[in-house]
């Protein structure tokens, strides 16, 4: 006689993990509105825009350099991290949405070098190889050039780039373990 946590309806519970769809045309609204911040120097807008867009269609690697070069500007510009309302708009429960959000929180405060190694393990967690292996040398290059070098990082960044099939950078960052 079990009163809780009973099933409603006829799920049983086998589609546990909903299958992930891109749509391209949805995020290339959201890559429009993330330049035109960009242009604007509206820097943490134009970041959540890119992360929005991000979450619609991850494959789009042109769209993840442009959101790093946005990253970069509003380091340059002194820009403050983005707050956690805005990274609570991006999050969900989707390994996809994950990458957003770490790629949000990493690239508004694109000096930290555990907030580049987050943003790497979702790429990979998210099954975004390709992105994963682009991010890993800008990953790496944070880790080491960190004022405190941290080994159990560079072991991470190792082990993720070994995972994303960027063997290069993941022999460079054993030798630098």
């Amino acid at each position: 006689m079990a009163l809780f946590n009973r099933k409603k309806g006829s799920d049983d519970g086998s589609d546990s993990e909903i299958e992930f769809v891109p749509q391209p045309e949805k995020a290339r609204k959201w890559f429009e509105h993330a330049k035109n911040m960009a242009d604007s120097s509206n820097f943490v807008s134009a970041l959540v825009y890119y992360a929005n867009g991000i979450k619609l269609d991850p494959a789009l690697i042109s769209a993840h350099e442009a959101m790093i070069e946005v990253g970069i500007k509003h380091l340059q510009s002194g820009g403050k991290k983005a707050s956690s309302k805005d990274l609570k708009g991006v999050d969900g429960s989707h390994p996809v949405d994950k990458l957003a959000t770490a790629q949000l929180a990493w690239l508004s405060r694109y000096d930290q070098p555990a907030l580049a190694v987050k943003a790497l393990a979702a790429a990979v967690e998210a099954d975004q190889l390709e992105l994963a292996n682009m991010l890993t040398i800008r990953v790496l290059t944070l880790v080491s050039r960190a004022k405190k070098v941290s080994r159990s990082q560079v072991i991470q960044v190792m082990e993720l780039a070994k995972a994303a099939g960027a063997w290069n950078e993941a022999i460079a960052a054993g030798q630098l373990a």
